[in-house]
């Protein structure tokens, strides 16, 4: 059961024994060697945890451990519910303890070998559980598992070394390390490598430590893959100087771990070592060479005995070194062996010697034919120089030895002549005489029935790879001599020459037959013929290409052609001369993206839309030439193509039309102007339709404004200014055919029709009153006058709002009331309209109380109730101006009483009907009209 105690844990990390720290990528990484059977488990392999003891007293007996692991660091924490399958939505439960008597006691849990994960960081933590549910949790632990080592598991008994720790010597080594010999970069591949790997590379017990750098190899926490990983890394002098042995030879090997200290295989660690001759001092000689045919240059490093024929083998011995002197003795060791074979030895001795300018001599020696005769056979040869044997015959004084030279025996000595070609007339093939059938003809020679025949049809190395062909080897007495290929074939190597060749396989072993070089003639002129335009006169067979008769639809027409294959690239180029006399010279098809299909082998041609637009464009009278080539080897260098009979045409491009306007606009405005319309701008652009890619001339009247291009959509556009005030005629006339003219195009230059535009502002104090009657002087500012700066003289005016501004006849704006309004004018003679903007301010209106029996303070009241205010003295003054005096029995009350004595108010007095008076009354006992201003 569980503590009643109820205490917050400070928890360590986990450990897992022979966890291997200070890797990248996460804290630990555990080894395949920490998962290992541990009792009272003695199936199943597990990694132990151990968990340090929480500080004393902090647990107690029957507290519950779980040990937990997540893919998400953000989910270690208490755990609530946990997820038996998915580490990324829940912690994963691994292993549960109960903490028995001894509470001090460190805590061991284990981790299951299936449960370890591979190609993410894990992230371990385990919680102590209380009988009150209260969660202690860990410092999470993350660490990364590799389940599979460094090369993997070696599957093959090859003995001697590791089968896929593959060691990649550079020819600077592997041909031995001479003299000279500074640094060279070395290449070890080996599946699943990972970054951070660490290679021992050894050689005679020296060991060089390499790391395997990030970008190198995947980085932790990816587990890598199958596929062989090349890492390289270099190998200097002095790490061989440390190797070498007396000897003079250098074994070669390496192993791997990964950072996590899994080693490659442990029954196989090591890859399979290679033996390197050393002459890192220079004291020996240069190690021989050995040749089928003395001159040589292609010679391979192999003994072919189809090349050797029944001649002997040449160790040929260049006497360069310094040491070598005329009279000395040179003896060689030949050894052959072969595993089914007894060793075959052979020594011999020879003389250097000089010619009669003292050059020194090629030393030569031969080793007969049948030594040299078991296929599969390894050679090694070395050469010794001493001085003259001595006067009593022992020999001369060793001078040096020589590095050895080591070669394989292959092939097999038939003397196998060259084939022929059924179709073809001695070296020369004319392809239209094979299209049905190819041959290759075998001499019968000493054939067996059960030998293996293939024949094999090569073209140049640049050529595609379907270009070439070797049969599968089949018997004789199945297939015969004569054996059939595909004539396909040809198209890769027409105009060229190819190399036809068999191989004889007899007990396992290839032999190749001399080659017969064969010259494939190109296809005749007459087999490829000019593509057309099927628009063009005669269904594109004529001469001549009427651009008038093309269509957007139009076909353009590929024939089929000999040897044609799905796939092979065309080019199809089209020369010419634009309307504007640039040249036209466009690729429509072009290698790289349009190649013979299906549809094109099964029907025999191809049709496809010729390109309109650019034929439109053409210029009247100049030649159209239309080429096609074809990739017949399917290479995309247009340079191997074959080009096909070249067809031309002669382009007739002018259609006789008359040339229109169809829009004159103003400008800067861009404004239309209709025929017999008005313009008051001075410049126009004008627009119109002509014959495609020609010239038309802008006429005003019978002055000329330009000579103007066509575009290749058939519209021209021309601007010009400096247009008088008055009446103009434009027309066009074409610059082609018959020269016809455009129908005309009239409208009026008006002169300029303007007037001041900004905001007229009416702002003086005005006051308006029902009651009484104007003067006929208006408020001073509340009216202005504006009229045209410039037009015809007789103009009509218009307000937007007459209520709030009126405008007269001679253009007087009158401001009635608060507000914006838009005064128009309208020029007579052309109805043209200009307008600019009013605003309205400072209006009230002076309103009177009904009757005249108010006191002053009722006045005021009312005042307020109509959310009015006195009349000021600036108001006063306006009304002297504007208005009569009211002449009324009763006085008005202003609603204000500055200027006055104590308990008195302003009071208009309406006795005098030839002035204003205004003077002071009590207010408590007079009653009068009240007035007051309030908001127009």
């Amino acid at each position: 059961m569980n503590s009643s105690r109820n205490t917050v844990l400070q928890l360590f990390p986990p450990k897992i024994d022979l966890q291997t720290k200070d890797i990248v990528g996460a804290q630990i990484g555990v080894p395949l060697h920490a998962v290992i059977i541990y009792p009272p488990e003695l199936v199943f392999k597990r990694a132990r945890v151990s968990i340090d003891p929480p500080l004393a007293g902090t647990v107690e007996e029957h507290d519950d451990v779980r040990l937990w692991a997540t893919l998400d660091p953000a989910l270690v924490g208490p755990v609530t519910e946990a997820d038996l399958s998915d580490s990324t939505r829940a912690p994963l439960l691994l292993d549960a303890t109960t903490i028995k008597a001894d509470v001090n006691a460190p805590i061991e849990l284990h981790i299951k070998e299936s449960q370890f994960l591979t190609d993410v960081v894990v992230y371990l933590f385990y919680t102590i559980e209380r009988n009150s549910e209260n969660l202690g949790t860990s410092l999470p632990l993350s660490y990364i598992y590799n389940r599979i080592r460094p090369g993997i598991k070696d599957d093959l008994t090859v003995p001697g070394g590791h089968s896929k720790l593959k060691l990649l010597l550079p020819d600077e080594v592997k041909n031995g390390v001479g003299p000279g010999f500074t640094t060279a970069r070395v290449a070890v591949q080996y599946p699943y490598a990972r970054a951070y790997d660490r290679i021992s590379f050894m050689c005679n017990g020296k060991i060089l430590e390499v790391s395997v750098g990030p970008t190198e190899a995947p980085e932790p926490p990816d587990h890598g893959s199958e596929t062989p990983t090349t890492l390289y890394f270099d190998v200097d002098r002095a790490f061989l100087e440390l190797a070498k042995q007396q000897d003079h030879r250098l074994a070669f090997l390496f192993t791997v771990y990964d950072q996590l200290n899994n080693s490659a295989d442990p029954d196989a660690q090591w890859s399979k070592p290679q033996i390197v001759e050393e002459d890192l001092d220079n004291t020996r000689l240069a190690k021989p060479v050995l040749r089928e045919q003395l001159n040589d240059p292609g010679d391979t490093p192999d003994i072919d005995l189809g090349k050797l024929k029944d001649k002997p083998l040449l160790i040929v011995i260049a006497p360069t070194d310094i040491r070598f002197v005329a009279g000395y003795k040179v003896t060689t060791f030949y050894t052959a062996t072969h595993p089914d074979h007894p060793d075959v030895f052979d020594e011999q001795s020879s003389t250097v010697t000089e010619d009669e300018f003292g050059q020194k001599q090629l030393v030569v020696i031969e080793v007969l034919n049948h030594k040299v005769s078991v296929p599969g056979s390894t050679v090694n040869v070395y050469y010794e120089l001493r001085t003259p044997d001595k006067a009593d015959g022992a020999p001369g004084d060793l001078v040096g030895k020589s590095n050895t030279a080591t070669a394989r025996v292959i092939g097999e000595h038939l003397e196998l002549k060259p084939p022929s070609v059924l179709q073809a007339n001695g070296a020369t093939l004319a392809p239209l005489d094979a299209l049905t059938q190819l041959t290759i003809v075998v001499p019968p020679g000493s054939m067996r029935p059960t030998d293996l025949l293939s024949v094999s049809w090569t073209a140049k190395p640049s050529t595609h790879e379907d270009g070439s062909i070797t049969t599968p080897p089949r018997p004789i007495s199945e297939i015969g001599l004569n054996i059939p290929i595909a004539p396909a074939l040809m198209a890769y190597c027409l105009g060229d020459q190819i190399t036809v060749s068999y191989s004889i396989t007899r007990d396992g072993i290839p032999l190749l037959s001399e080659t017969l070089t064969l010259n494939v003639q190109n296809l005749p002129p007459t087999a490829l013929i000019a593509p057309r335009l099927k628009e063009a006169a005669n269904a594109g067979e004529g001469a001549e290409l009427n651009l008038i008769d093309l269509t957007p639809e139009g076909k353009m027409w590929c024939p089929g052609f000999p040897l044609i294959a799905e796939g092979q690239p065309v080019w199809l180029l089209f020369k010419g001369t634009n309307a504007n006399d640039t040249p036209y010279e466009r690729y429509v098809w072009e290698g790289s993206f349009a190649y013979v299909n299906a549809d094109w082998v099964r029907e025999g041609f191809f049709e496809a839309t010729a390109p309109y637009e650019d034929l439109q464009g053409l210029k009247d009278g100049t030649p159209l030439t239309i080429e096609m080539s074809v990739g017949f080897g399917k290479s995309k260098d247009i340079a191997l193509a074959k080009w096909f009979v070249v067809r031309s045409y002669s382009v007739r491009a002018v259609e006789d039309v008359a040339p229109t306007i169809t829009s004159v606009k103003g400008s800067p405005s861009g404004k239309l102007i209709e025929r017999d319309g008005f313009t008051e701008e001075t410049a126009v652009n004008v627009s119109g339709a002509a014959a495609l890619s020609q010239k038309v001339e802008v006429l005003d009247g019978v002055d000329s404004k330009g000579v103007v291009d066509v575009d290749d959509q058939g519209v021209w556009e021309h601007f010009f200014a400096g247009l008088h005030a008055g009446k103009h005629t434009l027309t066009v006339r074409a610059k082609y055919g018959s020269f016809p003219d455009s129908a005309s195009y009239d409208f009026e230059v008006l002169r300029p029709f303007t007037i001041d535009t900004t905001l007229m502002e009416l702002k003086g104090l005005n006051i308006n009153a029902d009651f009484l009657a104007l003067t006929g002087t208006p408020a001073p500012g509340s009216q202005l006058t504006r009229v045209p700066i410039s037009g015809d003289g007789s103009y009509s005016y218009s307000s937007s709002a007459p209520n709030i501004a009126s405008v007269s006849a001679n253009g007087m704006v009158s401001g009635l009331k608060n507000g914006n309004a838009v005064i128009t004018v309208r020029e007579t003679s052309t109805q043209r309209d200009l307008s600019f903007p009013v605003k309205v301010e400072n209006v009230f209106r002076l309103v009177m109380t009904p009757t005249h029996t108010y006191s002053i303070g009722a006045a005021l009241n009312w005042m307020n109730s109509i959310q009015g205010v006195g009349v000021s003295d600036a108001a006063i003054a306006v009304l002297r101006i504007k208005f009569r005096p009211l002449v009324s029995s009763y006085g008005g009350w202003l609603c204000r009483s500055d200027g006055c004595g104590a308990g008195q108010y302003l009071s208009v007095v309406t006795n005098n009907p030839n002035a204003w008076s205004i003077a002071c009354y009590s207010g408590n006992n007079v009653q009068a009209h009240g007035w007051c201003l309030v908001s127009a």
